[in-house]
């Protein structure tokens, strides 16, 4: 903002201008051209000041100055997808200095797929498939205004890994039930079906409940397999 004094006579000599504080608000202005620059938002006094010449006196003039609070723009340019059972950070930044415009929050917003996210930190967990949207959002503080940013994440299909859980050595005659655990989210990742591939024992597994029974002494291979979801 540049002001600018007049006087009522002409030649009444130069005219510079001065801040003083007379509350919260914070300003520098440059005493030659009036450009003033606000700092922290609440009031200055502004004073257009001249000494005068061999023909006129000194003379000032005073004016409260109000700073209001600056709007800010929240953005997120980090990559929009994130695996299932994965997680990934989103970082929200702002146009405000550092160290202003207040604490960024983070949450999500339901969608066709599902997701989890720190509020503190950006961290996004992709539970389903499909999409959510990410919102970043400040209350703003003393000097900036609210504001807020809707960026959409797009929750993709992830990889899984199983891992037998049962015992691998048995006698013949005997049986026990194939287990397996999973690195899919619980309660997806897929049906999970066994089979046997013969070698020099033999061996026998039902496909869905996991029965495996032995017959003859020697070693198979056992298959647990996940057509995924």
């Amino acid at each position: 903002l540049t002001v600018s004094g007049s006087s009522n006579v002409v030649g009444g000599g130069a005219i510079t201008y001065g801040l003083s504080s007379i509350g919260s608000g914070s300003a520098t202005i440059n005493s030659v051209t009036g450009f003033i620059v606000g700092n922290t938002a609440g009031s200055v006094l502004l004073t257009a000041y001249t000494a005068g010449n061999a023909n006129y006196q000194a003379g000032s003039i005073t004016q409260v100055v109000t700073i209001n609070k600056a709007s800010q723009t929240l953005n997120i340019v980090l990559s929009s997808t994130v695996l299932v059972g994965s997680s990934l950070t989103f970082t929200a930044t702002s146009n405000a200095p550092v160290g202003q415009g207040g604490a960024i929050i983070y949450s999500v917003l339901s969608g066709s797929g599902s997701a989890t996210v720190n509020p503190a930190t950006g961290e996004v967990f992709g539970r389903s498939v499909g999409t959510v949207t990410l919102r970043a959002s400040t209350a703003g503080d003393a000097n900036y205004l609210a504001a807020s940013f809707l960026h959409p994440v797009l929750i993709v299909r992830g990889s899984q890994t199983l891992t037998f859980t049962s015992i691998s050595t048995t006698i013949v005659g005997n049986s026990f039930t194939a287990s397996v655990s999973t690195t899919a989210v619980a309660s997806s990742g897929g049906l999970i079906t066994y089979s046997v591939v013969g070698g020099s024992g033999s061996a026998t597994v039902d496909g869905v409940t996991g029965l495996f029974k032995a017959y003859r002494a020697g070693t198979v291979t056992l298959y647990a397999n996940s057509s995924g979801d």
